[in-house]
Parts: structure tokens; C-alpha cells; sequence
């Protein structure tokens, strides 16, 4: 049941896909410091085409602050090359900084995990609007456990809408499922296809490809 509805997420997104898909190639890490903290990083490889059209190069770092059980908050700054006539990583058409800011909620029920994630950012860069905000749904369920409880494929489905002051305030809508295989209880290599609508933009659709260190 559970692959059934991977499959059918999966087969949505294909459907309305370009005629050769993108790439995300990407790194998220929680780092603990102490009981109450935990300290980000994340990496993303961006990519209009494969194998070699950039799109973006996104480095984010954080601080976060667990509330109690279910509730954490967070702060952080992110800067986002983007890329329009170079494929050379090392030459950005444009640079981003942006500030975010997030509150999350996640609800735990044996190995299952539904979380929201409320997200603010303030962007300085040009033509686009200062503050958006993000609120994305997720899902996490096992559909294999092997010998031990750390060993195990999970599935992850989301939506993530992301609305900002504009002529329109609808920004983008995210759409991703992915199989995950945890490593142990800190780690998870993970394969997924987004799909992104997004306001005055193409349709995109992306292969996925991460490494999570939790």
C-alpha cells in the first residue's frame, strides 16, 4: 500500500515532466550541542538539465533551539549562486543572501513522523520580493525494517507552498517523494523526484539525490 502510494506521487509528477528532468544533488546535516541545540548545514547542487546545465549552488547554516518533545525553533542565513549563461561553479551570474527563520512541529507515532515546518525568509536581492514565507507537510513512514531498528527503507512525501508580497501571492509549490535507506540512526542516503510549479517560471522537475546527517 504504502509503495502504491510512492508509485502513484511519483507517476503525478512524471507526467507533467520536462523532456530531460533536472538535478538536485544535496548534503543536510543537525549537529547536537547539548541537550537543547543543534547547529545546521546544508548544500545543494542545482541543475536545470542533466548532466550539466547549473541552475543553483544553495549553502545554509543555522542554529536551532528544541521548545520541549514536538517543537523546535530555528534562525540562519543562507546565500544562493545562481546561474544563467556560466556552468562553471566557480562563476555565478548572480548571488542571493537571505535570513531565514522556522518553527517546526513534529508528531511521532512509533516510526511514523508527521511534521509541519513554518518558514520565513528576507531575501537581498534584486527583482524579487523582500519576505516570503514557506510551509511545507511531511511524512515519513518505514516500509522495511532489516535486523536492526536503525537499519531500515523509509518513504518520504511532502508539499511545501511558499507565498511572498508581490504582483502574486502564490511564489512556488514543491512536490517530492523520495525512498530513503538509514544507514544507522544518524544518517540516511536518499533518492526522490520533485515537482515545482513556481510563478512566472517554467515547470520543473528535478531527480533527487541526498545525504542526511541527523
Amino acid at each position: 500500500m504504502r509503495l502504491s502510494i510512492l508509485a502513484l506521487f511519483i507517476h503525478i509528477s512524471m507526467a507533467h515532466a520536462q523532456h530531460i528532468p533536472g538535478g538536485w544533488l544535496m548534503y543536510w546535516g543537525a549537529h547536537p550541542i547539548g541537550k537543547s541545540y543543534e547547529l545546521y548545514s546544508e548544500v545543494q547542487f542545482r541543475q536545470k538539465e542533466l548532466p550539466s546545465t547549473h541552475e543553483q549552488l544553495l549553502l545554509r547554516t543555522g542554529i536551532g533551539r528544541k521548545i520541549n518533545e514536538r517543537n523546535s525553533i530555528g534562525t540562519g542565513y543562507g546565500a544562493i549562486s545562481y546561474y544563467q549563461s556560466s556552468n562553471d561553479w566557480m562563476i555565478p551570474d548572480a548571488l542571493e543572501h537571505r535570513w531565514w527563520g522556522q518553527w517546526v512541529n513534529q508528531y511521532r507515532r512509533g516510526p511514523n513522523i508527521l511534521e509541519h515546518r513554518v518558514r520565513s525568509e528576507h531575501r537581498w536581492f534584486d527583482d524579487v520580493p523582500k519576505w516570503r514565507w514557506r510551509y511545507r507537510l511531511m511524512w515519513v513512514f518505514p516500509i522495511h525494517v532489516f535486523n536492526e531498528s536503525s537499519d531500515a527503507l523509509v518513504i518520504h512525501l511532502s508539499n511545501e507552498v511558499f507565498l511572498h508580497r508581490g504582483a502574486s501571492l502564490f511564489d512556488r509549490n514543491r512536490m517530492f517523494a523520495a525512498l530513503g535507506y538509514h544507514c544507522n540512526t544518524h544518517c540516511e542516503m536518499q533518492i526522490g523526484y520533485l515537482h515545482q510549479n513556481a510563478y512566472k517560471q517554467a515547470t520543473g522537475n528535478y531527480i533527487q539525490l541526498g545525504f542526511l546527517i541527523h
